[in-house]
């Protein structure tokens, strides 16, 4: 029975999508059924955008989603920490305009009043830990030094409307850091934190307030959990940013993450990287593994991702919701696409709790899903 009304439901839910998104949704592996077939419990919403390119090189996009929804919310979790990357090397290429002053390799150190946070980090350090592992503590220096109205007054300038990025992981605004650039010319920079005077607006969005029940200094608290003074960015937003990134050439003016070239290539070069190509800062097995935080494809297995795969990403997973936007390329068969997902995992309702279904459903689906397009791109350019 459960069957039939999946296939119903693919049947409304696909009907702007073309024969071969259909046929795969016709027959997927156990565990993409499970997931589309209850909706209502796992709330999965599904980009793909295919990449082709002629003779000439020149490329075309064709897209396909799947139950997207811009008014559904679900926690971004890590994902957030893309766009937040790409505006700091924007900020600080803005920046050097007038006068050439920081590179990747500045160091700065972090002031919260006369006490020092953090010394002599770098931008490099902290956008590949970032990439490498999700690092929290590189996040959440970026976030104050951008400050909440310069990252989301910019986003929604490019159009990313369905955004408010509003809280490091600490889940602490600190409103009164200074940050120390020491340039090569013996100057030092300083730059304030911008914390101060913003407030997220936006309308009402589905599924903010949810569960049956939280985790609250150790105890189960029986009402809903509220989403609402949280983080969140669309699916639909964090697919075209990944989009905008890889093939920035496509687009111009208020439409683009600006930044030099030599940042341009650094920030591809991150998103690119498997885990285990961080070993200068110890991410080795068996604590990491190469597909640590690359869910598509490879994420149900520690083995080393094969060398002809390229996969520039962003995950996160927190509070039962996992997400995953990949711009992924097989250069050995000339098969590139972009995919963006999201899930909810959370079998038993409650939050903050830590019983989440990340490794029994969640990857395994992410992982299948992406297997799936991929074989199913295989056959559609007659590969075997």
């Amino acid at each position: 029975m459960g069957r039939v009304k999946f296939y119903i439901l693919s049947s409304v839910l696909l009907v702007s999508c073309n024969r071969e998104i259909l046929n795969y949704i016709d027959h997927p592996p156990p565990i993409i059924l499970k997931v589309l077939d209850d909706w209502g419990k796992y709330n999965a919403q599904i980009i793909l955008t295919e990449v082709s390119r002629n003779s000439k090189g020149k490329i075309a996009f064709k897209d396909y989603d799947f139950s997207l929804d811009d008014e559904l919310y679900f926690y971004p979790a890590s994902t957030v920490k893309l766009p937040v990357a790409l505006l700091t090397l924007q900020y600080i290429t803005d920046i050097n305009k007038t006068e050439p002053k920081i590179n990747l390799d500045t160091n700065f150190s972090v002031f919260e009043g006369q006490n020092l946070l953090h010394e002599k980090r770098t931008l490099r350090e902290l956008i590949e830990k970032i990439f490498l592992v999700s690092d929290n503590e590189a996040y959440n220096i970026l976030f104050h030094l951008l400050g909440k109205n310069y990252i989301n007054t910019e986003l929604h300038n490019k159009g990313f409307l369905s955004s408010r990025i509003i809280h490091d992981f600490s889940y602490g605004i600190k409103e009164n850091l200074k940050y120390v650039f020491y340039l090569d010319d013996g100057n030092e920079l300083f730059v304030n934190s911008k914390n101060r005077n913003y407030t997220a607006s936006g309308k009402k969005l589905k599924n903010e307030i949810i569960g049956d029940g939280f985790i609250r200094n150790d105890s189960l608290i029986h009402q809903m959990f509220s989403f609402e003074d949280k983080n969140y960015i669309s699916l639909r937003d964090l697919h075209e940013i990944t989009k905008r990134i890889i093939f920035r050439n496509m687009y111009s003016g208020d439409k683009i993450f600006r930044m030099s070239d030599d940042f341009y290539d650094f920030i591809l070069q991150s998103m690119s990287w498997n885990t285990l190509e961080g070993a200068k800062y110890g991410y080795t097995e068996p604590k990491y593994w190469d597909s640590y935080v690359k869910f598509f494809l490879f994420g149900d297995s520690k083995n080393e991702i094969p060398k002809n795969f390229k996969i520039y990403n962003k995950v996160g997973f927190a509070y039962g919701h996992l997400t995953e936007t990949a711009y992924i390329i097989d250069l050995e068969n000339n098969i590139e696409f972009i995919l963006s997902c999201t899930l909810r995992v959370n079998e038993n309702n409650i939050y903050n709790d830590g019983v989440y279904q990340y490794d029994s459903v969640g990857i395994p689906f992410l992982s299948n899903l992406g297997k799936s397009i991929y074989s199913r791109l295989r056959v559609k350019n007659n590969l075997q």
